[in-house]
């Protein structure tokens, strides 16, 4: 049997700053923090990751994410608009400059009956992250 582990960090590495500058950081985020003001988990994930995988689904973080998004705003100029994805992403085709937001559950609320194209669209998702080959996850 695996043994599942969470590791938290309190330091980031001296190269993360410049990772993200270029692009070169994806992001897994496994649960909503809740003692995080929600403009400031905004901006955190709207940053200019290469991706973003989520175990979780929140309509509002999400909305908020992407009505954040400004043609003026520095940082979708930097990575383009967010993509939420909750299907498989092998039939879809990306904007060559957005940042892709993957729900790994897609929408569906938690504890529902996993289907097989459900565990193909994780596998999927999975699978571009494996691709994009990051050089950091954080």
């Amino acid at each position: 049997m695996i043994e599942k582990r969470v590791i938290q960090i309190d330091r980031v590495s001296n190269s993360l700053l410049s990772n993200l500058d270029t692009r070169d950081v994806a992001l897994w985020l496994r649960k909503i923090p809740q003692n995080v003001e929600r403009s400031i988990l905004v901006r955190f994930l709207g940053l200019p990751w290469r991706l973003v995988v989520s175990e979780v689904f929140e309509a509002s973080v999400l909305t908020d994410l992407q009505k954040s998004a400004s043609v003026d705003d520095l940082l979708t100029r930097k990575r383009g608009y967010v993509q939420v994805i909750d299907s498989d992403p092998s039939r879809i085709e990306l904007p060559e400059r957005s940042l892709p937001f993957y729900l790994l559950g897609g929408t569906q609320k938690e504890g529902a009956e996993a289907t097989f194209t459900d565990r193909l669209r994780r596998m999927t998702m999975l699978e571009s992250l494996r691709r994009s080959a990051p050089r950091e996850s954080f």
